[in-house]
């Protein structure tokens, strides 16, 4: 992943959050809610198991107009 500031090292954020979350909540399209009992890694090969490859997709805004 590439930002602004150059690449992003993800693993010690995703290490981080291994150990801290113990359960999850996560919001997806649709208003769908899944509550996940279990580690973050435990999380995203549950989320490929149940959705594929899939990426979560942005949700685009119809753009403001002024009258």
């Amino acid at each position: 992943e590439i930002t602004a500031t150059g690449p992003v090292d993800r693993q010690p954020v995703l290490e981080f959050l291994d150990r801290v979350a113990t359960q999850m909540l996560a919001f997806g399209g649709d208003s769908h809610v899944e509550w996940f009992a279990g580690n973050y890694t435990e999380y995203e090969a549950d989320r490929k198991r149940r959705l594929g490859d899939a990426e979560p997709s942005r949700v685009k805004y119809k753009p403001i107009s002024r009258a």
